[in-house]
């Protein structure tokens, strides 16, 4: 390629989506280029450099890069900046609050008065219908009510059912779990935002999933505690995989430089579209979408894996080796691949509730053994929390300083990746499967 002259710069000039390949005499200012080629800066624009920092106009081409794009963009206007600012400082709506407190009291009014339960139902129908109604119609999106809308729906369908299906819980859990499917399929169709219509998709996915998985459980023989522990189990597994299946742009917006350099000249595949331009707000979208379906994905998730950690204390109580011993693998696993796995992301809201589902569990979980505890196992068990204390204690004050151990980190990994590929055959394990099919092959 040929080279300028040594007084000479090669720039590359973008102004309103028109690209300008200019030569510039080095002792010319950027905005003598800009006015060669038509290109007059209003009050509010400015020049962004390759790095994305800000271009002085009075720069002199000497001083920038050699072959670089410089691009000429509008700064946002102050008054919309201020709404959004306000918008998103605007008190919080009591609206679901209030609608989820009429849910409870209508709750313990069915279970105190059975005559009252279709009263009941229809009472938790209609703020389920409030709620999303709140959400998908109001000014701002809230999370409160969207977890309100799917509480109250999945509450009133298994209010309806529960009579007809009191002898098999896992149907009304079913019943539940379906509702909650509808009910986020709704609120994904009437949303005016696409982020809450995005973050709808995985929760409708889940539900239904959950729904299928109860649905079959009493003719497996499970119970609802062995039915969480499965499902707890695979939310972990789900947990790990989740941001490689829902994080991702169409194959023209990227290069797989990895799958090239490993399978050379052998990659088979149709050529992706050629995308001329990268819009910025396409490419904001396509991040918001992706960030709002993983953080309702971890949700959902950890709140099935917070519900399973406490059901361990029935394989743990059963009396039977395999149970006992599968039970408390299952429990293990499970509290080191949730811890683990939020290692892997600096962003507190998907961080956050893997962790607080540990903690739930776990304290679920010492609350249901308490009672069959002896005296010796509990001082046994009150030793292992001191040393796990004590451990953590002396493990946090230099993590605190900042250190870092390359030799940790890949222990973790290892440790992560033992645990999330043994958690669902122990899960399987404790909910009793293997004398299952001891008896299906005794049969």
């Amino acid at each position: 390629m040929s080279q300028p002259a040594p007084h000479l710069r090669r720039i590359a000039l973008d102004a309103a989506g028109d690209r300008h390949d200019l030569v510039v005499p080095q002792n010319e200012a950027l905005a003598g280029a800009l006015a060669a080629v038509g290109v007059h800066l209003g009050a509010e624009d400015r020049v962004l450099g390759p790095d994305g920092s800000v271009v002085d106009t009075a720069t002199a081409v000497r001083d920038l890069r050699e072959g670089g794009l410089y691009a000429v963009a509008g700064a946002p206007a102050e008054g919309s900046v201020r709404a959004v600012t306000a918008e998103r400082s605007s008190g919080v709506s009591p609206l679901p609050w209030a609608l989820t407190g009429f849910g409870v009291a209508a709750a313990a009014m069915a279970g105190a008065v059975p005559q009252l339960r279709w009263t009941t139902v229809v009472v938790l129908a209609l703020a389920a219908v409030a709620a999303v109604l709140s959400s998908a119609l109001g000014r701002r999106e809230q999370g409160a009510a969207v977890a309100a809308a799917l509480g109250l729906g999945g509450a009133a369908a298994a209010v309806a059912v529960w009579p007809s299906v009191v002898d098999t819980p896992g149907l009304a859990i079913a019943v539940g779990a379906a509702g909650v499917s509808v009910l986020a399929a709704m609120l994904g169709f009437a949303a005016r935002s696409s982020q809450v219509r995005a973050a709808a998709t995985p929760v409708i996915v889940v539900s239904a999933l959950f729904a299928g998985l109860a649905m079959i459980s009493p003719s497996l023989g499970w119970s609802p505690a062995q039915l969480l522990i499965v499902a707890a189990a695979a939310a972990a597994v789900g947990l790990r995989a989740a941001p490689s299946l829902l994080v991702g742009v169409d194959p023209g917006y990227h290069i797989d430089y990895g799958r090239f350099m490993v399978l050379r000249w052998t990659v088979r595949g149709r050529v992706p579209e050629f995308i001329e331009r990268v819009d910025e707000q396409r490419v904001r979208a396509i991040v918001e979408a992706a960030e709002a379906r993983l953080a309702s994905t971890v949700a959902v998730l950890s709140l099935l894996a917070a519900a399973g950690i406490p059901a361990a204390v029935v394989p743990l109580s059963s009396g039977d080796p395999v149970q006992v011993i599968s039970g408390a693998l299952f429990a293990t696993w499970m509290v080191l691949a949730l811890l683990l796995t939020s290692r892997r992301t600096a962003a507190a809201r998907l961080r956050t509730p893997p962790r607080a589902a540990v903690a739930v569990g776990l304290l679920g979980l010492i609350v249901g053994l308490a009672p069959s505890v002896s005296g010796g196992a509990g001082t046994l068990a009150a030793g292992v929390v001191l040393a796990a204390g004590a451990i953590a204690a002396v493990v946090i004050l230099p993590l605190a300083r900042g250190e870092r151990s390359l030799g940790w980190s890949r222990t973790g990994d290892i440790v992560d990746s033992i645990a999330v590929a043994l958690v669902l055959p122990c899960g399987i394990l404790a909910a009793g499967t293997l004398n299952l099919l001891q008896g299906v092959l005794a049969a």
